[in-house]
C-alpha cells in the first residue's frame, strides 16, 4: 500500500511539472515563430491561450514518459532497484500504477485530440487572419507597411465608410513566393472583403530567378490573404484536418485518402499515448545507471517521441497502400512494445 502511493505520488507530481514546463516551452516557441504576426502583447497573450491546448497535447506524451522514468531512475540511483527484480509483489505494484497512470491519461488525452486541440487550432488560425485584417483597418494613409515580413502595402487614401469592405486608393502592393519570384502590383483602387483583397485597374510585375521580368495588365483580380498566413484549406468543407472533430472524421473518413488517415492518426496517437508509459518503463529499466539518470531519461524520452512523430506522420507518406499504411501505424508500437518487455523479461530472468 504505502510503495503505490509513492508511486502515484511521484508519478503525478513529476508528470505536472514536466507538462507545465514543455507546455510553456513549446507556446513559447511557436510564439516567437509568429512575433512577425502579433506586434502587440495583447495579440500574443491572446495567442498563448489559443495555443495552448495544441502544445498541451505535444507536451503530454513526453511528460507521461519523463515522469516514469525520473520516479524509476531514482530507484537506480539509490541502489534499490534489485527490490523489483526479486519480489514479483513490487513489480506487479511498479507495473499496476504505470497501467493506471496511462489509463488516466487517456482520460485527458482523448478529449484534447478529438475536440479542444482541433477547436483551439481553429480558434487561433482565424484569429491570425483577424487580427491581419483589423491592421488593415488601422493602417496610416501614404505610409509604407510591412504587413508581415514577405507582404508590404501602401496607398494613398483609405475609405472606411463600409467597415466590412473599406476601399484603399492608388495602392502599391510587394509580396514574396516560396520560389523567391517577387511580385509589385499597382492598382488604382481596391477593396477587403472577407479574406481576400481585390484590386481595380492595375498592372502586375513579376520578377523572377535569373532576372527574369514579366508585366500583365488587369482591370479586376483578388489576392487571397490566408495565403500569407499559412491558412490551408482543403477539399472538404474547406477545412483544415487539424479542424476536424471525432464527428466530422467519422462522417468523412471514407471521403478522402486524407481524412482517412487523419482518422486513423489519431485512433494511432492514443494507442501510443497508452503504451508510452510502459514503453519508457522498460528502457529506463534495461539502460539506467547506477547515477543521476535525468539525462538519459530526456534522450530515451526524446528516442521514443521521436518514434512516435514518425509513425503517425509518415505511415500514409512511405507506403502508398491504405491497408499497409493502417497496418504500420497500429503494429509499430504494439512491435515495440513486444520488443522492450521480451528484451526486460530476458535481461533480468524474469
Amino acid at each position: 500500500m504505502f510503495l503505490s502511493i509513492y508511486f502515484y505520488k511521484n508519478i503525478y507530481k513529476n508528470f505536472l511539472i514536466f507538462l507545465f514546463i514543455l507546455s510553456l516551452v513549446f507556446v513559447s516557441g511557436d510564439l516567437l515563430v509568429r512575433l512577425s504576426l502579433l506586434p502587440t502583447f495583447q495579440s500574443a497573450a491572446w495567442m498563448f491561450f489559443y495555443m495552448l491546448p495544441l502544445m498541451f497535447s505535444m507536451a503530454l506524451p513526453i511528460a507521461s514518459c519523463l515522469s516514469i522514468q525520473s520516479v524509476v531512475g531514482n530507484f537506480h540511483t539509490n541502489d534499490e532497484i534489485l527490490f523489483f527484480h526479486c519480489f514479483k509483489s513490487a513489480r506487479k505494484t511498479l507495473f499496476r500504477s504505470v497501467f493506471i497512470f496511462s489509463i488516466s491519461l487517456l482520460f485527458l488525452y482523448i478529449p484534447f485530440i478529438f475536440y479542444l486541440v482541433p477547436q483551439s487550432y481553429k480558434n487561433g488560425k482565424n484569429f491570425i487572419i483577424n487580427f491581419a485584417k483589423e491592421q488593415f483597418y488601422q493602417l496610416e494613409e501614404d505610409k509604407l507597411h510591412d504587413i508581415i515580413p514577405n507582404l508590404t502595402l501602401y496607398f494613398k487614401k483609405k475609405d472606411l465608410t463600409q467597415k466590412d469592405r473599406p476601399k484603399f486608393y492608388n495602392l502599391l502592393l510587394t509580396f514574396n513566393e516560396k520560389n523567391k519570384d517577387r511580385y509589385v502590383i499597382n492598382s488604382k483602387e481596391g477593396f477587403l472583403y472577407k479574406n481576400s483583397l481585390y484590386l481595380k485597374n492595375g498592372m502586375i510585375q513579376n520578377v523572377g530567378q535569373k532576372d527574369k521580368f514579366y508585366t500583365a495588365q488587369f482591370e479586376q483580380t483578388q489576392i487571397d490573404l490566408k495565403r500569407f498566413f499559412n491558412i490551408e484549406e482543403k477539399k472538404v468543407d474547406t477545412k483544415h484536418l487539424k479542424f476536424f472533430t471525432w464527428k466530422q472524421l467519422l462522417e468523412n473518413k471514407h471521403k478522402e485518402k486524407q481524412i482517412f488517415f487523419e482518422f486513423h492518426k489519431r485512433l494511432a496517437q492514443i494507442l501510443w499515448q497508452f503504451l508510452l508509459p510502459f514503453l519508457s518503463l522498460f528502457l529506463i529499466l534495461l539502460f539506467a545507471r547506477n547515477k543521476s539518470n535525468l539525462l538519459i531519461s530526456i534522450l530515451l524520452s526524446g528516442f521514443l517521441f521521436f518514434i512516435f512523430y514518425f509513425s503517425i506522420n509518415m505511415g500514409f507518406v512511405i507506403f502508398g497502400s491504405k491497408t499497409l499504411a493502417v497496418i504500420f501505424l497500429y503494429a509499430l508500437p504494439l512491435i515495440l512494445f513486444l520488443v522492450l518487455l521480451l528484451s526486460y523479461k530476458r535481461k533480468f530472468n524474469l
